[in-house]
């Protein structure tokens, strides 16, 4: 059994070291640990990739641009 649980480091609470040990209970685990890119995880799906490339062409051309009045935020 696999599982991947994705979260923020200031998020880990005892708890969930518990919930751990009751989905795999006597059997040995392998934990890995690494920093996630936000951007990994929208990439994994192709349609998601496909449109952030898109956004990004854009953004580099110029292309499809919004202004904002930053007044609106005073």
């Amino acid at each position: 059994m696999s599982t991947t649980f994705r979260l923020n480091a200031d998020e880990l609470e005892p708890s969930f070291v518990e919930e751990i040990k009751t989905l795999f209970a006597h059997k040995d685990i392998a934990v890995t640990i690494y920093e996630e890119d936000e951007t990994d995880y929208l990439s994994s799906v192709r349609t998601n990739r496909e449109h952030l490339d898109s956004v990004i062409a854009d953004i580099r051309e110029g292309k499809n641009m919004v202004e904002v009045d930053p007044r609106i935020f005073e």
